[in-house]
């Protein structure tokens, strides 16, 4: 399915997108056959520790460990941001143009001074936008706590809200990756494919 987003933020959104879903079969068949949403919340977490991992790498190493770790950053983003799609669309539910919308939130919230930096920026270093990202995956851990202690429907929208601000966060970090840096990581996955 093509999905056409306009101007530089839609062209920006559907360059990253194209990298998210070379993962979403694998990840959506990963959520499916988890038995429920805590086991989800954990896989998560995984991702943010594969994140983690890299961004320190790629703070602190040399040469080619600081290469590879930029290839591990941008697989280990678009790995959390397809688990977190296939998570919501586990409703049946598409979810591209709701983080798409989120995106484009995020972005006039950033415009008008409601946040103080865009993580689809390059200049915002990786270390705060892992706190982001780190900050908005405890806020899906919090919404599943509610939804445990009550299984409302207003509990489930606040689920599914946090998820798409992680894809969202996610996507914005990707989208401060160059084009380059995108496609010699879909250049490598080729070959590793191939």
């Amino acid at each position: 399915m093509k999905h056409k987003f306009h101007g530089e933020e839609g062209q920006a959104y559907g360059r990253v997108l194209e990298l998210i879903l070379d993962d979403y079969e694998g990840q959506s068949e990963l959520v499916e056959k988890l038995d429920n949403d805590d086991e989800r919340l954990i896989h998560l977490g995984r991702w943010l520790e594969t994140l983690g991992k890299a961004v320190m790498i790629h703070e602190h190493g040399v040469g080619g460990q600081r290469q590879a770790a930029r290839a591990d950053l941008a697989r280990g983003l678009a790995g959390l941001a397809s688990l977190a799609f296939s998570w919501l669309e586990l409703g049946d539910v598409p979810a591209v143009e709701e983080v798409y919308g989120e995106r484009v939130r995020q972005r006039a919230l950033f415009l008008m001074g409601g946040i103080h930096f865009d993580c689809a920026s390059p200049k915002v270093n990786n270390r705060r936008k892992y706190r982001v990202l780190f900050e908005e995956a405890g806020e899906v851990a919090k919404a599943l706590d509610l939804v445990e202690r009550q299984d409302t429907p207003w509990n489930r929208h606040q689920l599914r809200a946090e998820l798409v601000q992680v894809a969202a966060v996610a996507v914005a970090w990707l989208e401060s990756l160059t084009q380059s840096q995108i496609s010699d990581l879909k250049s490598q996955d080729g070959k590793a494919r191939a």
